[in-house]
């Protein structure tokens, strides 16, 4: 049957059979011609990862597919890096502001909100932050909200709707502390100051053409064009755990911590999780790569209640691997942000026990 008589009649032979090739997307099953380009070697790339100990194979595959460059990293510290090589939080804009500003709540007993996106990244992010304050900073558990929209009822990002909910709700806070967004809600942050409440952004997210919010006490984004943070690709969850880093080196500094506070670096497999689901770069980041390999070990070895419930969910037996993070336990909670409400997935990412973790994982995964 020719291409014409198909487009004129019905999608079958003279013989009455339907013709594969005739409907609707039915290519022939034949595999397309391979593609084969070959890349250009560098040199010098070459030769300085066999230095360092790569296979002659390792080492071509490397020089194909990464250039010199004068960063002061070596070939193994950008192909394997480590937590010792992500950029550190001193070079994110308004980092001083915004550890000034949450360090002064923390002592002085203020009441503090979290506002995050309905994603896994957002989730994420909210689960770091509230950790941060509450079990790393000893904030009193009332003194510290949460709010996440809910994307059907209340839209994306700081909307008015979700500010309506933060000014009437008992205690209400005066300061703000998104993740995840915040970088174009300029509007809802004059209002929120208007009544009295401080914003301060952490956020990812391309800085819209007006500029950032002038109201926010600090917008932390790496976006912006005033930033020396050069990896411009990393998620929400990665600048709100950087952000609470710089206010625990502020508060062992103040004398508020001891010198020995434990360092943040447990959170990291919820950073990990949150990166992986946020599409996020990384053969360009060295960071992404980082913190979640990184995160992984976290994940694998300290088995929150989490992992093991959603383990139960998805059959899981063995070692989480970065698939995992993006494929099985990432959607789930951003399918059910995106239907539902969101509270449901920090919930399942911040369970006590075994039990409570089961059943925050079968809800997020009927949604």
């Amino acid at each position: 049957i020719t291409r014409g008589e198909r487009n004129k009649g019905p999608n079958v032979g003279h013989d009455g059979a339907i013709k594969v090739e005739s409907l609707p997307f039915g290519l022939p099953d034949v595999a397309p011609d391979p593609k084969i380009r070959k890349r250009s070697v560098d040199a010098s790339v070459l030769q300085a990862a066999e230095r360092e100990g790569f296979t002659p194979l390792q080492a071509r595959v490397i020089a194909g597919r990464m250039k010199a460059e004068d960063s002061g990293l070596t070939i193994r510290q950008r192909v394997l890096p480590r937590i010792a090589d992500i950029d550190t939080y001193q070079q994110l804009p308004d980092i001083d502001r915004a550890v000034e500003r949450i360090c002064g709540a923390i002592q002085n007993r203020e009441v503090i909100a979290c506002v995050v996106d309905h994603d896994a990244d957002g989730s994420t992010a909210g689960a770091v932050m509230l950790a941060s304050l509450v079990d790393y900073f000893g904030v009193p558990q009332e003194n510290v909200l949460l709010f996440n929209s809910h994307r059907m009822k209340e839209g994306y990002g700081v909307s008015n709707a979700v500010v309506d909910r933060i000014l009437q709700h008992e205690p209400r806070p005066s300061l703000i502390v998104t993740g995840d967004q915040g970088s174009a809600d300029h509007d809802r942050i004059t209002r929120m100051l208007d009544e009295g409440i401080d914003t301060v952004v952490t956020d990812h997210h391309e800085i819209p053409a007006r500029g950032i919010p002038q109201d926010a006490v600090a917008v932390v984004n790496p976006a912006r064009e005033d930033s020396s943070f050069a990896d411009k690709n990393v998620a929400g969850c990665h600048v709100a755990w950087l952000v609470m880093c710089a206010v625990r080196a502020e508060l062992i500094n103040r004398g508020y911590l001891p010198a020995d506070a434990p360092r943040l670096g447990d959170l990291l497999d919820w950073v990990a999780l949150g990166s992986a689901c946020d599409a996020v770069s990384l053969s360009k980041s060295i960071n992404n790569r980082a913190l979640i390999a990184h995160g992984l070990k976290v994940m694998n070895a300290k088995r929150r209640p989490a992992w093991e419930g959603m383990a139960v969910v998805v059959g899981k037996q063995d070692a989480y691997s970065a698939p995992d993070l993006a494929w099985k336990i990432g959607p789930r909670l951003n399918a059910r942000s995106r239907l539902s409400e969101a509270m449901t997935g920090v919930q399942f990412l911040m369970s006590k026990d075994h039990d409570e973790a089961v059943r925050f994982s079968v809800k997020n995964h009927n949604r």
